[in-house]
């Protein structure tokens, strides 16, 4: 069984990042488009360096520009100890597409995804980024002290600082065209499409869960359509209750409050397969795109 961290006598209590009276920053990155960039940017809210320690972090993107066109992104996201040099804990998260229909001349909420790791008092969160245009984003990290305080119990990369180790193992990004694997739903309505096997040399490590990242592959306006994701090994289904919604300007919305981590009831062995399918209420929607990042026991 995976270790799951909810309490321990080495765990002080904290309170959550970012949680002051007024508005956060909302910090703008700018991708280079066709590879990731070189400058990280410090992402977290407040812009200022952790006053204790943390057990992760939500990061929460939108975006400024109003075009129906989707743009396609993929996110480095990484912890730094001197706000300049920064250590990867997300490698190529797909981070979807734009939300035109929600946001135009001024950035709105967006979507949140949890990153459990385990973060040093005084340390900084940073984001570079990869994108298929150099179109700007708009997002922020807030962070959540110590495990099992103020974020999802999870377990995985927490304990001890950060190494290679305890980086989550990356599948399915596409770095030349800064999305993740296409994977297509079924021509039938509610139908599942063929599996998209992601581990292609199977899993690099034992895992006790995956973050999941979801994007869209067209990139003009697509027709709005509900989505559902499964993730197996080839055997079991670990999870397909991730509900994705997709507007009519590539708008990714998950559904589920957590649609963007998957636990496993118990780890996944090493040499595990991977696989996702996906099916829609509409027929014959076009592909999904995903990444998965297979957390460490």
């Amino acid at each position: 069984m995976a270790a799951w961290p909810f309490y321990s006598p080495n765990q002080k209590p904290g309170t959550a990042r970012g949680t002051t009276a007024t508005v956060g920053a909302i910090i703008t990155v700018t991708p280079t488009a066709g590879s990731m960039g070189a400058t990280w940017v410090n992402v977290e809210d407040p812009q200022a360096a952790t006053v204790g320690d943390a057990c992760g972090f939500w990061f929460i993107w939108t975006t400024l520009d109003s075009s129906a066109t989707a743009r396609a992104i993929l996110v480095d996201l990484g912890i730094s100890t001197d706000g300049t040099t920064y250590s990867t804990v997300v490698q190529n998260l797909d981070m979807g597409a734009n939300y035109k229909t929600r946001s135009t001349t001024s950035a709105e909420n967006g979507e949140a995804i949890w990153v459990p790791c385990y973060i040093k008092s005084g340390s900084r969160i940073g984001c570079r980024a990869n994108g298929n245009v150099a179109t700007t984003f708009t997002c922020a990290a807030i962070q959540a002290g110590p495990v099992g305080m103020n974020g999802p119990l999870l377990p995985g990369y927490h304990e001890g600082w950060i190494t290679t180790d305890t980086h989550p193992d990356t599948y399915g990004r596409v770095v030349a065209t800064s999305r993740g694997t296409a994977v297509t739903p079924s021509a039938t309505a509610n139908t599942y499409g063929t599996a998209v096997n992601f581990a292609t040399s199977n899993t690099a490590a034992a895992y006790c869960g995956v973050l999941i990242g979801i994007g869209n592959n067209a990139e003009t306006a697509s027709t709005a359509a509900m989505f559902q994701v499964k993730i197996d090994d080839g055997t079991n289904i670990l999870s397909d209750n991730i509900i994705i919604q997709r507007q009519a300007a590539e708008g990714i919305m998950f559904q589920n409050p957590r649609g963007h981590q998957v636990l496993f009831p118990s780890t996944l062995p090493i040499n595990s397969t991977l696989r996702v399918s996906v099916r829609s209420a509409t027929a014959s929607m076009t592909a999904l795109t995903v990444t998965l990042h297979g957390l460490r026991v």
